[in-house]
């Protein structure tokens, strides 16, 4: 664990040969699980050199989560 925010928390991980940050939020209700989709749709079509890149994403509709995987930022929080 590297860190939290207001809907989860983040983990350092490694997605095939990369080094990521997987952000792990926990939805149990519509208006945050809006909110997070709404942060993925903005994050998948941002490119920029200065915003972090979005990988992939999980989703387990079960335990009521979405993973977030994306660039690993090594100076620590932003």
């Amino acid at each position: 664990k590297i860190g939290y925010g207001s809907f989860g928390d983040v983990f350092k991980a490694i997605w095939g040969q990369r080094i990521v940050a997987v952000k792990s939020i926990d939805y149990h209700d519509e208006k945050t699980k809006q909110k997070v989709d709404k942060e993925v749709k903005h994050l998948s079509t941002v490119c920029h050199e200065n915003i972090i890149r979005l990988y992939g994403v999980s989703l387990d509709a079960q335990a009521q989560k979405t993973l977030l995987i994306m660039e690993y930022a090594e100076n620590g929080s932003l």
